[in-house]
């Protein structure tokens, strides 16, 4: 029998870092919709690094603790912690089981 779960993330505090991805993805995306004058790259810069810091921790509890219940909405995001970061989780976890 399939067992329904209240809600969809597996814990209350998930939509932290929900929040946290979104908001490093609307940073990232600024620049496209904004032209930024050349005094505030610099800003722009340190706190989209921030941001991208903050979702490769989010990624690192993700993989061993996932977000939600479905399998299909932990592999969407999956795919958006990999744009937030720059690259894919899949890399870090090789090089993580490679280190003695």
């Amino acid at each position: 029998m399939n067992q329904r779960h209240p809600g969809v993330l597996r814990h209350w505090s998930d939509r932290r870092s929900l929040l946290f991805v979104t908001l490093t993805l609307i940073v990232l995306l600024l620049p496209l919709s904004l032209s930024l004058p050349t005094f505030l790259q610099p800003a722009w810069i340190a706190i989209s690094s921030l941001f991208c810091f903050n979702a490769c921790i989010v990624n690192h509890n993700h993989v061993h603790n996932p977000v939600f219940f479905s399998q299909r909405l932990n592999t969407l995001f999956g795919v958006l912690l990999s744009l937030a970061k720059g690259h894919s989780s899949a890399g870090v976890i090789e090089a993580s089981e490679a280190s003695p």
